[in-house]
């Protein structure tokens, strides 16, 4: 069985889709806005940076799906993806600031709008509510000062399960009926 790979492609297509929005609005290069960590690479514009991924409890299914007449596959599980998204402009130190608010001002627009990444599968895109304590530990846990940013949750996205149980079915019965007389 081929890897989905689920996490990275729902990433690009945030990035993608990220990259779409603000390339429309502002005179940026496309290729300087992608997928990284703030302070991992410097010629990025806007940062795009996956810092947690939890399990998704609203979702669950115990079924398992039948892959063959032998064959079981165990259900799928659900998590959320959480992204921080940083703007990073190396303009001239007066224009930046500005710069990025606009970057910030777009993004959070856009979330407001917009609730889904992927209808078809139900991906939803919300941004967090969090207060400057719980930012304070990611930019610690980063080892990088604070930085306005936008924090937004995607999810639930579907990881399928690889593992399988083999099962033995009933396939052929046979039955002799003795009837009674009298």
């Amino acid at each position: 069985m081929e890897q989905d790979y689920v996490i990275t492609k729902t990433g690009i297509k945030f990035m993608e889709v990220v990259r779409g929005l603000i390339g429309s609005r502002i005179d940026i290069d496309a290729d300087r806005i992608g997928l990284c960590m703030p302070g991992d690479n410097q010629n990025l514009l806007v940062c795009i940076g996956l810092y947690d991924i939890r399990r998704n409890t609203d979702v669950y299914t115990r079924n398992m799906i039948s892959i063959s007449a032998t064959e079981l596959k165990y259900p799928s599980s659900y998590y959320d993806l959480y992204y921080l998204i940083v703007p990073c402009s190396d303009g001239d130190l007066k224009y930046r600031l500005e710069e990025e608010m606009k970057i910030l001002d777009i993004i959070i627009q856009f979330l407001g709008d917009e609730h889904f990444l992927n209808e078809e599968k139900g991906v939803e895109m919300e941004l967090c509510n969090m207060d400057f304590e719980d930012k304070a530990k990611i930019w610690t846990g980063l080892n990088q000062p604070m930085k306005n940013a936008v924090y937004c949750k995607v999810g639930p996205v579907e990881i399928q399960s690889t593992r399988t149980k083999k099962v033995s079915r009933v396939t052929d019965i046979q039955m002799d009926f003795v009837g009674e007389e009298g």
